[in-house]
């Protein structure tokens, strides 16, 4: 805080331009009092290489990957979980990330409370062991209360996986691409849009799978968000266009 006062709020002050990865850091910008020109230009991700086809499986997975923390809706799926774990024998729910504050312990203790089958606690994973999960996985689910970002989203799309999350990310968009499902937090509705998503038939889930990948590679690649940047660059250099459709005032 004394670093930002003291050197870092002057630097962005007197920037020509200030980068947000959301539109949620757009309007902290706009709060915190910077007049600057804003670009909202996201993080970009790593393509993996997949082959999106139906394979017969004993056992299906709902996937939750990310920090395990209050705000994640992990309360909220345990209980959701709770109305159907027991009419979808052959779906398990994996639960996989860091510890935040001994959290995963107070859901280790709600998932037996409730009595819950089916629940895969999972420590954290990198690398080609993560990969490996998002392959093994059908679904991935994160019911966050907050979201500045949610890079796990943008991996599980890239995997071609349909997603389910909430109206507090800034993943709304998966709606509009028909990829997955973006709801409120009440129970009634995580409930039926878990059990639509898992009745779904397994070549609507290959096609959700490759629209979501599709969008992912074109607006959140490397390549893509590089142009982004480039043409921002040339910009406040004086080479190039304003960039379109990127500049808050």
């Amino acid at each position: 805080l004394i670093y930002y006062f003291l050197i870092e709020k002057y630097h962005i002050k007197n920037a020509t331009c200030l980068r947000a990865t959301s539109k949620m850091e757009v309007n902290t910008f706009k709060k915190l009092g910077f007049k600057n020109k804003i670009i909202n230009i996201p993080n970009s991700i790593k393509i993996p290489k997949v082959k999106l086809k139906f394979k017969a499986k004993k056992k299906k997975k709902i996937l939750f990957l990310n920090r395990i923390h209050e705000k994640k809706g992990i309360s909220e799926l345990l209980n959701a979980w709770k109305h159907i774990h027991n009419k979808y024998l052959d779906w398990e729910l994996v639960i996989c990330g860091f510890d935040e504050n001994g959290y995963t312990g107070k859901m280790k203790k709600l998932s037996n409370d409730l009595k819950l089958n089916r629940v895969v606690w999972k420590d954290p994973v990198n690398g080609k062991d993560k990969e490996d999960l998002f392959r093994s996985s059908d679904l991935f689910i994160l019911l966050s209360h907050s979201e500045n970002f949610g890079l796990s989203i943008a991996e599980a799309l890239s995997f071609g996986l349909p997603v389910i999350t909430t109206i507090n990310t800034p993943w709304k968009n998966v709606k509009k691409y028909n990829c997955g499902w973006c709801i409120d937090l009440k129970m009634k509705n995580i409930v039926k849009t878990m059990e639509s998503a898992i009745c779904l038939n397994h070549k609507k889930k290959i096609s959700m799978g490759k629209r979501g990948r599709a969008w992912i590679i074109r607006d959140f690649s490397d390549q893509s968000i590089g142009k982004k940047l480039q043409s921002t660059y040339n910009w406040i250099l004086k080479k190039g266009p304003k960039p379109k459709k990127l500049i808050f005032n």
